[in-house]
C-alpha cells in the first residue's frame, strides 16, 4: 500500500470514529433510559415512587408544577423546569434535584423541611443507577435513529471534504 492509500484509510477511519462518537453522544447530557431489571424495577416501586408521591408530588405532580417542574415521569423530569434538566442519569453530582434535596446551593427542597438521609440516599442511589422508571420510553431511540440538530449538524466530521485553498 503506496503513502497516499495509507493516508486515506486513516483519515477514513478517524472520520468513522469521530461519527460513531458523536452519535453516541448525540443527545447531550441525555443518558439512554436503561433497561429496567426486576431489581431496579422493585427498588423503584418500593423505595422511589413512595418517595417521590409522599414529598414531591403536591407541588411538581400532575395538579401543580412549582417551577414549571414535574416528577411524576421521567420525561418530565429530564425536561426540567425553569432551572433545565432536573435530573442527569447516571451523576447525581449534575443533577440538580440531588443538589437541591441535600440543600447545597440556593434551592432547597422540600422548602419546609430537609428529607431525611435515609431518603437522600434513595434519590441518590436511584440517580446513580440512571434513574430506571419502570414502563417509561427510552431518552435516546434504541433503534439507533437520533433527532441531529443544526449545531449538531455543523461538527467537523458532517460537512462535505473539500480541498483547502493554500
Amino acid at each position: 500500500m503506496n503513502r497516499v492509500a495509507s493516508r486515506i484509510l486513516k483519515t477514513a477511519i478517524l472520520g468513522l470514529l469521530a461519527c460513531v462518537t458523536f452519535a453516541l453522544t448525540a443527545k447531550g447530557n441525555q443518558a439512554p433510559a436503561p433497561a429496567v431489571s426486576p431489581q431496579s424495577a422493585e427498588f423503584f416501586e418500593k423505595k422511589v415512587r413512595p418517595l417521590l408521591f409522599d414529598k414531591c408530588f403536591s407541588c411538581h405532580g400532575d395538579k401543580s408544577a412549582n417551577g414549571g417542574l414535574r416528577l411524576d415521569s421521567l420525561d418530565a423530569i429530564m425536561k426540567g423546569g425553569s432551572n433545565g434538566p432536573a435530573m442527569t442519569p447516571g451523576n447525581p453530582a449534575k443533577s440538580h434535584i440531588i443538589k437541591a434535596i441535600q440543600y447545597n446551593g440556593a434551592l432547597k427542597m422540600p422548602p419546609d423541611s430537609k428529607l431525611s438521609v435515609d431518603a437522600i440516599s434513595i434519590l441518590t442511589e436511584w440517580v446513580k443507577m440512571g434513574a430506571p422508571w419502570p414502563g417509561a420510553k427510552a431518552t435516546v431511540p434504541q433503534n439507533g435513529e437520533f433527532q441531529i440538530t443544526p449545531e449538531q449538524a455543523a461538527f467537523w466530521s458532517f460537512k462535505p471534504v473539500h480541498k483547502p485553498a493554500i
